[in-house]
């Protein structure tokens, strides 16, 4: 706005809401935690020429990109508006795993799923994913895109064949059978699964995530999210059975309402509550 000054070496916070009319220190616009831009001009009466401008990929909930306070590159930070940047140091890309996949889904586009084993975050640019090893880049992570760790440590792929965006791939997954492929930036492989013939509507994937052990999740399909085993089909996790006193193997639990409110076993887990 006129009259607006930033003081040497100071900071202005610039807020991005697209839910709200654009204002004096609001662009009236958001973005997108996929990937987006952002460009700089400067104001019209001296030329509008571009300043700066910024290209990111896949964000890390909770986390920012700021600039390093000596080289000035674009780096992964903490947190701090109007505060100087805070490097987050980050993980080895070896601790990322392919994890769990659909390639025959009764609706909607194939998937499959990335998951960190670390504790730190993790670095995808440049790496690259594929359903051939002998044609390991069909698709490449854009600069300054990230993997979070615990529960921000997954990371779904549409595998559409379009390509499109950074989280989606420019491949699809065969029902029949066949491999994908994760690698680094030279070509040489961080992970690698090899599945046979799909069941229509059940995915694979590691159990426990990131294990070597693979299982058919059948009813329970999580991209984005953990792992979960259902032994005896009812749509309950094994994992929520038990840490509810439930027995995993015991048909018939997820229609009791234990505690009398109204809500079934099963509707309570759709739902998240107790």
């Amino acid at each position: 706005p006129e009259g607006a000054v930033l003081e040497p070496f100071g900071f202005a916070q610039i807020w991005l809401d697209g839910s709200t009319i654009p204002g004096d220190f609001n662009t009236g616009f958001g973005l997108k935690s996929g990937g987006d831009q952002i460009w700089l001009f400067d104001a019209l009466s001296r030329g509008g020429a571009l300043l700066d401008a910024i290209e990111f990929g896949i964000q890390i909930p909770g986390y920012t990109l700021g600039r390093h306070a000596e080289t000035f590159e674009w780096i992964l930070t903490e947190t701090s508006p109007s505060q100087p940047n805070s490097l987050v140091n980050l993980g080895n890309m070896a601790s990322i795993r392919i994890n769990e996949w659909m390639a025959n889904p009764q609706s909607g586009s194939d998937w499959f799923e990335l998951f960190n084993t670390g504790e730190l975050p993790v670095a995808l640019a440049g790496l690259q994913i594929s359903d051939d090893p002998a044609d390991p880049s069909k698709k490449l992570f854009p600069p300054l895109s990230f993997l979070g760790s615990g529960v921000a440590a997954y990371l779904a792929i549409d595998a559409d064949g379009n390509g499109g965006g950074s989280r989606d791939a420019n491949f699809k997954l065969s029902a029949s059978g066949e491999t994908i492929l994760l690698s680094d930036a030279q070509g040489k492989a961080i992970d690698q699964v090899d599945f046979g013939l799909q069941t229509e509507g059940v995915s694979q994937g590691r159990w426990p995530d990131g294990a070597s052990e693979i299982f058919d999740f059948v009813l329970s399909d999580s991209p984005g999210r953990m792992n979960e085993l259902d032994a005896d089909l009812d749509g309950l996790p094994d994992l929520w059975e038990l840490e509810f006193g439930f027995n995993p193997s015991a048909i018939g639990e997820a229609f009791l309402d234990i505690d009398s409110d109204g809500l079934s076993n099963y509707q309570e887990y759709q739902a998240d509550t107790h």
